[in-house]
């Protein structure tokens, strides 16, 4: 790459940087935030993941929701010109973890691997390590996108509570204990209403459950 289109390319990215800066505020110092919602896990916003460092280094890498892979860039913006390489990495619930390789520019051939975590407000923060061993702090001044746990399954609707069948006396007759006449308990009026275990067909005894016994079913009408 020339020295004309690495200048080209570092004063795009330095004009990308100050509109992000009026947008977002991206290079003033961070706010208070609000805390961020219950998260179960964070993406990155707007297809780019920006971070700054302690070194008033700004780098950029290419994301796609929670992985950042492809062409990535970094510069002191307005005193150096761009270093560019590739990124791979992402992030992992609340865990980032990026490495980038540098191919051409100032920083060409080294290597940086960032590690770090998404705060209660939704902002990053971290460590950049490079192939030299040298070690910078680094935050981003953006906040990541919050993907809010699956709502809970709603519990299963209780099972309806089983219909009571019922029966009317249509003409006075004898309860028992048994079916078949045996231990004799009252007399049921007609016009009494009973709770019956399951439909009385006349030419057999009836279970009752309220009052509890037997009557012939010929004198039961099933409601």
């Amino acid at each position: 790459m020339n020295n004309s289109s690495a200048v080209q390319r570092t004063a795009r990215f330095a004009s990308a940087l100050a509109a992000a800066a009026v947008a977002v505020g991206l290079l003033a110092i961070p706010g208070t935030a609000q805390a961020s919602p219950a998260c179960a896990r964070y993406e990155f916003k707007g297809g780019l993941f920006q971070i700054e460092q302690d070194n008033h280094v700004v780098k950029q890498f290419p994301a796609i929701k929670d992985k950042i892979s492809g062409k990535a860039m970094y510069a002191i913006p307005g005193k150096t010109v761009g270093t560019f390489g590739d990124a791979i990495g992402g992030v992992n619930g609340r865990t980032i973890n990026i490495t980038a390789t540098w191919t051409q520019g100032p920083g060409a051939g080294l290597a940086s691997s960032y590690k770090g975590q998404v705060d209660a407000d939704g902002r990053a923060r971290g460590t950049t390590t490079n192939s030299q061993g040298a070690t910078n702090k680094w935050w981003t001044n953006d906040t990541l996108s919050c993907v809010p746990a699956p709502a809970p399954a709603p519990a299963p609707a209780p099972a309806p509570a089983p219909v009571a069948l019922t029966a009317t006396v249509t003409s006075d007759v004898d309860l028992y204990e048994k079916p078949h006449g045996e231990g004799y308990i009252r007399i049921l009026r007609k016009g009494e209403v009973v709770k019956v275990a399951s439909p009385c067909v006349p030419n057999d005894h009836c279970e009752l459950l309220e009052p509890k016994g037997f009557a012939w079913g010929e004198f039961l009408k099933n409601n």
